[in-house]
């Protein structure tokens, strides 16, 4: 009777575990898992390891392995997503054409995600408690468990992560909600807000380390361009002595267009794009297509995008990630 009751339980936990283990991405993890453990197991009758540590090691590489692959898998179907987008909206297809040619909130259904964040993937506020919301940060809390110090002090003016975490927040308004979300999630990340449109005011100190209003983002550097002068980020990157940028945030009404056609992607180190994308007039899926190329051929790829706001359908907000991001700084 022990016996059966025994090997009731175990086909009952047997049928939960069956249960719960529903992609393939969680069978090959608990099974690299359960390898690793009688590995370690038999190599405790031989050997006196005298700690746990050992265990950690193991576990920590098989779920590197096992992430490693279902990234790669992740990134090939991505791939597979931009190709077939590209295939209905070019001459070739017989009804290209008309695709091409939708606009405003139409034309979006071409460009739905490609990919998900595979790390934490969170939105403060939520726009249910705030119009549109804050912006989509992608493994911001990965960002310090992998480069903080325990017992460190971190924040603007304080220490910083060791591995720098870049971010740049294009177009205030003297809204600093997105600055002050990493600063809680991430507090050791180096921020800079440009904004040369309006004054600094103070409302975003500590959440900022610099406060940039003596020149505007762009294309191409402008000295005397307008009211004030322009810079692209190549040489904003290289004035604050930046190789990379983790997080660039790019809010400029209008004036991405530019910046998203002229910038070198491909030989500028950037993690992650979150961008509110105004459609100008007459603007149509076969010019946003181009666009989109350009940031996808150089390694990105979109992984949100959702509305801002009724009184214009064309305009929504986007993410991109770059293939080679990584929380840990090791990109």
């Amino acid at each position: 009777a022990l016996t059966s009751t025994r090997s009731s339980q175990l086909v009952r936990r047997g049928g939960k575990m069956a249960h719960t283990l529903t992609t393939p991405s969680q069978v090959v993890r608990h099974c690299l898992c359960f390898c690793a453990g009688m590995l370690l197991a038999y190599s405790w009758q031989v050997a006196d390891l005298g700690s746990l540590d050992n265990l950690a090691i193991i576990s920590r590489r098989t779920q590197h392995h096992d992430e490693s692959v279902l990234t790669e898998t992740l990134w090939e179907n991505a791939n597979k997503k931009i190709a077939e987008r590209r295939a209905w909206l070019s001459k070739e297809h017989t009804e290209g054409r008309f695709f091409a040619a939708l606009e405003g909130v139409s034309m979006w259904y071409m460009f739905g995600p490609v990919m998900s964040c595979i790390w934490d993937f969170e939105k403060e506020p939520s726009s249910a408690l705030k119009h549109d919301g804050g912006k989509w940060l992608c493994g911001m809390r990965q960002v310090h468990e992998a480069r903080g110090i325990e017992g460190k002090e971190y924040g603007a003016g304080k220490e910083r992560y060791e591995k720098n975490c870049v971010v740049y927040s294009m177009g205030s308004n003297d809204d600093f909600t997105f600055e002050k979300r990493v600063r809680m999630l991430a507090p050791g990340c180096e921020i800079h807000t440009f904004d040369p449109t309006v004054r600094e005011t103070g409302n975003g100190k500590g959440a900022y380390d610099v406060y940039h209003g003596d020149f505007g983002f762009g294309s191409q550097d402008h000295p005397s361009s307008g009211p004030f002068p322009v810079k692209s980020i190549a040489t904003i990157m290289k004035e604050l002595g930046h190789n990379h940028v983790d997080y660039l945030k790019v809010d400029v009404e209008g004036f991405e267009w530019g910046f998203f056609d002229e910038v070198d992607w491909a030989n500028t180190k950037v993690g992650q794009i979150l961008v509110e994308l105004h459609p100008p007039k007459h603007s149509n899926a076969n010019i946003v297509n181009r666009y989109f190329n350009k940031l996808e051929e150089a390694g990105f790829c979109l992984i949100s995008l959702e509305p801002v706001t009724r009184t214009n359908y064309g305009q929504v907000e986007v993410v991109f990630l770059h293939k080679n991001w990584q929380p840990d700084g090791n990109w």
